[in-house]
Order: structure tokens, then sequence, then C-alpha cells
């Protein structure tokens, strides 16, 4: 199983069984090779969900990786009070740099 499989897999298995709000997502990553996309939507998935605290280290070595996209429900979320990000390149959306 891919780790993207895995972090995926374990989203969908909270969400079905508990409609509880998620207080911390913490994603470190320092050996698989993931998605930008999955991040992305892991980001989306967790902001729709309440969670007050996102944390994601990830290692990107590969130079031909697209950027990560913050997604503007990042800066209009009315529960996240922490966001830390580190180890990759990101851009805002386009729709996030006019809020």
């Amino acid at each position: 199983m891919s780790f993207s499989n895995f972090v995926n897999r374990v989203l969908l298995q909270h969400s079905l069984r508990n409609s509880r709000s998620i207080h911390k997502f913490y994603l470190a990553n320092n050996y698989s090779k993931f998605d930008v996309y999955d991040v992305e939507s892991w980001v989306i998935t967790m902001i729709s969900r309440g969670v007050q605290e996102i944390e994601i280290e990830l290692k990107v070595y590969d130079p031909s990786c697209r950027l990560f996209i913050l997604p503007p429900s990042v800066f209009i979320s009315k529960t996240l009070v922490v966001l830390n990000l580190c180890g990759f390149i990101m851009s805002l959306a386009q729709s996030a740099s006019r809020i």
C-alpha cells in the first residue's frame, strides 16, 4: 500500500466512524513518494472537519515536483489556529490572493 493510499484510508475510516472534528492533523514523511494533489486534498478535508492544528513536514527531493497550492479555505477557516508547513515549495491559490 502506498503512503498516499494509507493516509486516504485512515481519513476515510475516521469519517465513517466518527462525525466529530479532528483536533490536530500531523503528517511527516521523509521516505515515501507522494502526490502533491493528495496533500492538497488532505488539507481541504481537514479544514472541512474543523481541524484546529495542521502540521505537515514533507521532504521533497524532486525538483520537478509541482508547487503545493495552499487552498483558500485555510485562510477563511473559523477553527484553524495553527498551520505549520515545512519541506516543500508552495503557492497560494488564485482566489486566496484576493482574501
